[in-house]
C-alpha cells in the first residue's frame, strides 16, 4: 500500500472578499458545507488535523502537511483577521473535547489564511482515490481544480503511470456509499472519495474502529446481493456517533421513507453527501441516498 499527494495544473484563483465576516471566505471555500457553519458559534474556529480515515496502517493519511506554515501563525492570523474569541488545533496534538464552532479541515485552513496573507486563493478541491481490488494498492490525494470532472481526474492519474486503466473494465463509484459514478460527473462533496477497480467494492468498515477485535489493515469488499440486503435498522445510532454534520441519519432515513416532504426542517439540508453513514451502519442501509434523494442509478 502507499499513499501520495498529487496536483493537477491550477490555473485560477479566488479573490478574497475585503470582509471580516469569516462566512464570506467559508462561502467561497467549501459552499455546501455553508449551512452547517452557519450553525455553528462563528467566533470560534477549529483546524482539525485528524486524519479523513481512523484505520489501522493509515496513520500517514492526514492532510497536516498542507499547513506548511507553523500552525499558530495559521491559527493567530485567523484570530486576528475576523476578531475571533477562539482559534485552536484538534487531531494530531492540542485541542481535546468538545466544540460548537467553526470546525475546519487543513485544506480549508490553507485557503483561509491564503486569503489572508495573500488576497487570493487557489480555485482548488482534495479528492482521494482508492486505488485497487481486494486490498488496497494506492491511495491518491488530489489537488484539482473546482472545474474538474472525475474522468479528468482518472486521466491525470493513468497520464502520470500511477493507475493501470482499462475504461471498458473499469468501475468508478464511491466507496463508502457504494453509489457509481458517471465519468463525467463534476467533483464536488459526493466525490471527495473515488475508488476504481474493475469491479463494484466498498471499504470494509471493520477497519474503520478502534475495538481489538476489529483491528485490521483496510480492504475492499465485494458488493455482492447478500451483502447489500438491507436489514431492518437496530438504532444502534452509529451513524449519528460518525456524522461529521451532526446529524442523525438513521432518524432521518425513517422520515424520509415515510414520505416526508420537509426533511430540510430535521437538518436533512446540512448533509454534504460524504457517505459515512452508509459507511458504517451494520444494517447495510443506504443512508446517504435515502436523506439526499440520491438515485444511484441515474447517473
Amino acid at each position: 500500500m502507499k499513499y501520495e499527494a498529487l496536483s493537477m495544473s491550477i490555473s485560477s484563483s479566488i479573490e478574497a472578499p475585503e470582509t471580516s465576516d469569516i462566512m464570506d471566505f467559508l462561502s467561497l471555500i467549501t459552499p455546501e458545507k455553508i449551512q452547517w457553519w452557519g450553525m455553528a458559534d462563528q467566533s470560534q474556529v477549529l483546524v482539525n488535523l485528524q486524519p479523513p480515515f481512523n484505520l489501522l496502517g493509515f496513520n500517514e493519511l492526514n492532510d497536516a502537511d498542507l499547513v506548511e506554515e507553523d500552525i499558530e501563525s495559521i491559527l493567530n492570523a485567523i484570530r486576528e483577521r475576523f476578531n475571533l474569541e477562539k482559534a485552536v488545533v484538534f487531531g494530531l496534538s492540542g485541542h481535546q473535547g468538545d466544540f460548537n464552532g467553526i470546525i475546519l479541515s487543513p485544506g480549508e485552513a490553507r485557503l483561509l489564511y491564503e486569503g489572508i496573507t495573500r488576497g487570493s486563493f487557489e480555485a482548488i478541491r482534495y479528492v482521494y482515490v482508492f486505488s485497487g481490488s481486494d486490498l488496497i494498492q494506492s491511495i491518491f490525494r488530489v489537488k484539482v481544480p473546482v472545474d474538474s470532472k472525475i474522468s479528468d481526474v482518472v486521466s491525470f492519474l493513468k497520464g502520470n503511470g500511477r493507475i493501470d486503466v482499462q475504461e471498458e473494465y473499469t468501475c468508478i463509484f464511491n466507496p463508502l456509499s457504494h453509489r457509481l459514478f458517471n465519468p463525467e460527473e463534476s467533483i464536488g462533496p459526493e466525490t471527495a472519495y473515488i475508488a476504481i477497480s474493475d469491479e463494484e467494492l466498498r471499504l470494509d468498515s471493520a477497519g474503520f474502529f478502534s475495538r481489538p477485535s476489529t483491528r485490521r489493515k483496510p480492504t475492499f469488499r465485494r458488493v455482492t446481493p447478500s451483502l447489500d440486503s438491507r436489514r431492518p435498522c437496530n438504532n444502534c445510532l452509529i451513524c449519528s456517533s460518525i456524522c461529521p454534520a451532526g446529524l442523525s441519519p438513521s432518524i432521518l432515513f425513517h422520515f424520509a421513507q415515510a414520505g416526508s416532504e420537509d426533511l430540510d426542517a430535521l437538518g436533512a439540508d446540512l448533509c454534504f453527501r460524504c457517505g459515512l453513514c452508509t459507511f458504517v451502519c451494520p444494517s447495510n442501509i443506504p443512508l446517504c441516498e435515502g436523506i439526499g434523494g440520491i438515485d444511484a442509478h441515474s447517473l
